[in-house]
């Protein structure tokens, strides 16, 4: 799993932090991915070379990571996230590698 957002993901029990990669020994090919104050979404990952978005919903102010968003004093109702499932280099072709993203990057 690689990690290149802002927010920590938790996988099922582990958390992954910002901007790192982490290997999960998950057994089945469905994950549960959530952002901590966001709503959770089901990822199959036997699906290879699939690209797509996650939208994650505000559920809790609470539990939003404050010190992690760009502004501290607003916490977005949605965030928007690409994931990208693709097959290991040789020789690790066994392994799944899931990619989480920014959905958009704004320089100024």
């Amino acid at each position: 799993m690689v990690n290149k957002t802002s927010m920590p993901l938790v996988i099922e029990s582990q958390t992954i932090k910002p901007l790192s990669t982490d290997y999960l020994g998950l057994q089945t090919s469905d994950m549960t991915l959530k952002i901590p104050g966001y709503s959770k979404h089901y990822l199959d990952v036997s699906t290879i070379g699939l690209s797509g978005v996650l939208t994650f919903e505000l559920e809790s102010k609470e539990e939003v990571h404050r010190d992690l968003l760009p502004q501290r004093d607003y916490i977005p109702q949605r965030l928007e996230y690409g994931v990208m499932i693709e097959q290991g280099p040789s020789p690790y072709n066994k392994t799944t590698i899931v990619t989480v993203v920014p959905r958009y990057i704004i320089v100024n």
